[in-house]
């Protein structure tokens, strides 16, 4: 039968994922809704749902799935023209490419240390837009500086497309997690929960990703 599901705007290597549910489970067809918004998977009629952070809400069941880290990166052409920032608050010098929550609009912080509210605040603010797609592309061209989840910038780091900046000062970790509604779990939820827990770990913390500085 049919399974709902709720997920954040995520790569291609999560889409992979799905692609490969689809083919374990053939009796299974699957309806996928990508926003970046908290949904409410009772009024809204989602089986599960894979949300970034922890969400708190008594009618769910939750799973943590993994965690990943936020990553700053930049082309070498942009690197070629502006100089490289070698502290956290050199970042207040640069354009910056920034996501916003999508529900409120609201520009999330960038992970800048213990002062990363601060730091934020003084960014220069080149581009906002609630999709990490247009943000990686403004950075390919040289536009500036964005800060994306690591498992979108992977490709790009290992081609040297772009380069991650300032990854001691940025150590971080989101966790994702799967949620769905308490009591019994109907079988198709259950094989989807299973399966990502099985297969996306890998995909948000791999062991491999080599990071190429500038």
């Amino acid at each position: 039968g049919r399974l709902r599901v709720s997920v954040p705007m995520v790569s291609d290597s999560w889409n992979a994922v799905f692609v490969e549910f689809m083919t374990r489970y053939p009796d299974v067809d699957l309806e996928l809704s990508y926003s970046n918004r908290n949904v409410d998977l009772i009024e809204e009629g989602f089986e599960a749902t894979l949300r970034i952070g922890h969400l708190a809400d008594s009618r769910l069941r939750s799973r943590k799935i993994g965690s990943f880290r936020l990553v700053l990166v930049a082309s070498p052409a942009y690197l070629a023209v502006r100089p490289q920032p070698r502290c956290l608050d050199d970042l207040a010098g640069h354009s910056c490419l920034r996501t916003q929550n999508s529900s409120t609009g609201k520009l999330y912080p960038w992970p800048l240390g213990q002062d990363f509210i601060r730091r934020s605040e003084r960014l220069v603010t080149r581009l906002v837009a609630d999709h990490n797609a247009m943000l990686l592309s403004a950075c390919l061209q040289g536009e500036g500086i964005a800060c994306v989840p690591e498992f979108w910038a992977r490709q790009l780091v290992r081609t040297g497309k772009l380069a991650t900046l300032l990854d001691a000062e940025t150590e971080n970790r989101r966790v994702v997690s799967a949620l769905w509604p308490t009591g019994p779990s109907c079988p198709k939820t259950t094989a989807f929960v299973e399966f990502i827990a099985e297969k996306l770990p890998a995909i948000l913390q791999p062991d491999d990703m080599q990071r190429r500085p500038a």
